[in-house]
């Protein structure tokens, strides 16, 4: 029998890469796309809790850490260095303007994360995974990544402007996915330093256009 999977926020980086996951695996899907970003939801956070044992719901909740990718909005520090590097590195622009370097972050491939969504859905017994790559970059190491893969210093490149600073920001987010390897046997591959490339790399060959 065939599956059917619903996936809110098709349109978005995770739902893009799951949906072509699950159609590649013989799914039908159907997606949803956000109105809105302003919904509130307190009026149902207990049910994460009570969201499965109470009703007999096979109901798994997953905690992915950042995971990034070629799809990942343009307003993501990730992202905008990828574009900037790659910008720069064509002459289309000089300087790139960010915020705090310091944050730390446990940046993963949104593709390998999807997997491990689907991963947590095929376990006998729902329960909850986080997702991570357990090694944690700074903003700045990000930086080195995606200009060294572009062949510059992005020393030469990056300037500090204040209003890229969050008045709330956490100094490091690093996970530990120990429980997602034992029970599904998933595993983050593609490191920081790799997805970095891989985010540069697809920015500059989309400056170059059609081959």
């Amino acid at each position: 029998m065939t599956k059917t999977a619903l996936i809110t926020g098709v349109a978005g980086q995770d739902g893009s890469y799951l949906a072509e996951l699950l159609l590649a695996k013989g799914y039908t899907v159907h997606g949803l796309v956000r109105g809105s970003s302003s919904y509130n939801l307190g009026r149902i956070s207990h049910l994460n809790h009570d969201y499965r044992e109470a009703y007999g719901l096979y109901v798994v909740n997953g905690i992915a850490f950042n995971h990034e990718s070629p799809r990942r909005d343009e307003s993501f520090v990730t992202r905008k260095i990828a574009m900037g590097a790659a910008a720069i590195a064509a002459g289309r622009q000089d300087f790139l303007y960010l915020g705090n370097l310091d944050a730390e972050r446990d940046w993963g491939y949104a593709k390998e994360y999807v997997e491990g969504m689907w991963a947590m859905l095929q376990a006998d017994e729902p329960d909850d995974f986080v997702l991570a790559t357990g090694t944690p970059y700074t903003v700045r190491d990000f930086l080195d990544f995606c200009f060294s893969a572009v062949g510059l210093d992005w020393e030469k490149h990056v300037k500090f402007n204040d209003r890229y600073l969050r008045p709330a920001e956490v100094d490091a987010l690093v996970g530990d996915a120990s429980k997602a390897a034992r029970e599904l046997a998933w595993r983050a591959h593609v490191t920081t330093p790799d997805l970095a490339r891989l985010m540069t790399e697809a920015e500059v060959a989309a400056l170059a256009g059609p081959v």
